[in-house]
C-alpha cells in the first residue's frame, strides 16, 4: 500500500472509530436518562393511606395544572405527566393511623392576583420524641395553592424539618424534606450536602453527597420564595403566567440550590400562606416532641406587582388558625401580622 493511502486509510479508520464512540456515549446517554425516568415511574415508597410517593431529581420543576401535573427536569425535559383528577392509587399501609392530620396558622392571600413574594420563618429544632414508633412529622413554612371556584386544594409545597421515615429517608432524627403534595400523589427531592471522603482507603478528593441530620437545639431558617426569573426553556413555549414557588433551607451548603419548584397553574392561582405541622401514625403523647415550638420571625410578604400593576410589600395582616380534630396539637398566634410574627405549636403531655 502507497504512503497516502496508508494514511488515508488511517483517517478513516479514525473517524469510525470517534463515530462508534460517539454513538456510544449517545446510546450510554440514553440508557441513563431511561433509566432515571424509569425510576420516576416507580413509586420510591407509598404514604400509610396508599398514595404513592415519588422521588425527583434536585431542580426538578412541577407544573401543576387542572387536570395535570407535568413534571419537568431542570435541563427542561417533560419527564412525566400525572393525571392530576385520579383518585390515590392504593398501595402498602403500615402505620396505625392511615392519615395525614394537620395544625398550622395560615394567612389566604385573597384573589389569584395576589401571590407570595416570600415567607420566611425561623425555630429551634425540638427534642426528639420519647417513643418512635414509625410516627412522621413535618415542620415549617408552605404555601398551598386552591381552585378559585371550587376552592379544591391544588396542591401544597412544604420547606420541611421532618422527624420520622418516608421510605425515602428518614428515621427517629431530624433532618430536612422539600415535597409537593396532592390529593393523588406526592412528589419529593434529595436534599444533600456534599461531603468530602477522608476515610482510610478511599480518595480524599473524591466527594459524596449526605442527607442533611439536624440536631435538637439547632436554630432552622426556612423560606418559601417566589422565583422572578422563572422557568424558560428554548424549546418549550413560553408560559409567562406562571408562577414558580420555591424552598429555602438557609445556612447549608447544599450539593443543588435549586431544589424543586413548583407552579400552581397556568394562570395564578389563590394561595394561602402556611406556617404548617403534619403529622401521621401518632397516638400517644410519648409519640410528640416534648413541650412547645415556637415559629419565630414569620415574615409574609405579598406581591401585586406581576399580576396586577401594584407594587410587593406587606401589610397588617392577621394569622387564622386551623387545627385538624385527630391531632393533639394545640396552635396559638403570639404576634400577629406581616412581619415578626410568632406562631406557637403546643405539643400535648406524654
Amino acid at each position: 500500500m502507497r504512503e497516502g493511502e496508508l494514511k488515508g486509510s488511517t483517517r478513516l479508520k479514525c473517524r469510525m472509530s470517534d463515530l462508534l464512540m460517539s454513538l456510544l456515549l449517545r446510546a450510554t446517554f440514553a440508557l441513563l436518562f431511561i433509566r432515571d425516568v424509569s425510576a420516576l415511574l416507580t413509586p420510591t415508597s407509598f404514604t400509610s393511606s396508599g398514595k404513592p410517593h415519588y422521588t425527583v431529581p434536585p431542580g426538578t420543576r412541577i407544573a401543576r395544572s387542572s387536570s395535570t401535573i407535568d413534571v419537568f427536569a431542570a435541563n427542561g425535559t417533560l419527564l412525566y405527566t400525572f393525571d392530576a383528577t385520579a383518585a390515590p392509587a392504593s398501595g402498602p399501609t403500615r402505620r396505625q393511623d392511615h392519615a395525614i392530620h394537620s395544625a398550622q396558622a395560615f394567612f389566604a392571600c385573597g384573589n389569584a392576583s395576589t401571590q407570595i413574594s416570600s415567607l420566611n420563618t425561623s425555630f429551634v429544632v425540638p427534642p426528639a420524641p420519647e417513643t418512635f414508633d414509625s410516627q412522621v412529622f413535618f415542620l415549617g413554612p408552605a404555601v398551598a395553592g386552591y381552585n378559585a371556584t371550587t376552592g379544591e386544594v391544588l396542591g401544597t409545597m412544604q420547606a420541611a424539618l421532618q422527624y420520622g421515615g418516608t421510605g425515602y429517608q428518614g428515621g427517629s432524627f431530624w433532618s430536612l424534606f422539600a415535597f409537593f403534595d396532592v390529593p393523588a400523589v406526592t412528589l419529593s427531592t434529595s436534599i444533600t450536602t456534599t461531603v468530602k471522603r477522608t476515610d482510610t482507603g478511599l480518595n480524599p478528593r473524591t466527594s459524596a453527597q449526605s442527607p442533611i441530620n439536624i440536631s435538637p437545639g439547632t436554630r432552622l431558617s426556612a423560606s418559601i420564595l417566589y422565583d422572578p426569573v422563572g422557568v424558560t426553556y428554548p424549546y418549550l413555549p413560553p408560559e409567562p403566567n406562571r408562577y414558580w414557588y420555591q424552598p429555602v433551607f438557609d445556612g447549608f451548603e447544599l450539593t443543588n440550590t435549586l431544589t424543586l419548584e413548583v407552579s400552581f397553574d397556568i394562570d395564578p392561582t389563590p394561595v394561602r400562606a402556611l406556617v404548617l405541622v403534619q403529622e401521621e401514625g401518632v397516638v400517644n403523647g410519648t409519640m410528640y416532641p416534648p413541650g412547645k415550638l415556637v415559629f419565630e420571625d414569620v415574615g409574609l410578604v405579598l406581591n401585586y406587582t406581576e399580576m396586577t400593576g401594584g407594587e410587593t410589600g406587606t401589610e397588617d395582616i392577621e394569622w387564622s388558625v386551623d387545627v385538624d380534630l385527630a391531632t393533639q396539637l394545640a396552635v396559638n398566634v403570639l404576634v400577629d401580622g406581616a412581619q415578626g410574627a410568632q406562631i406557637e405549636v403546643v405539643f400535648p403531655d406524654s
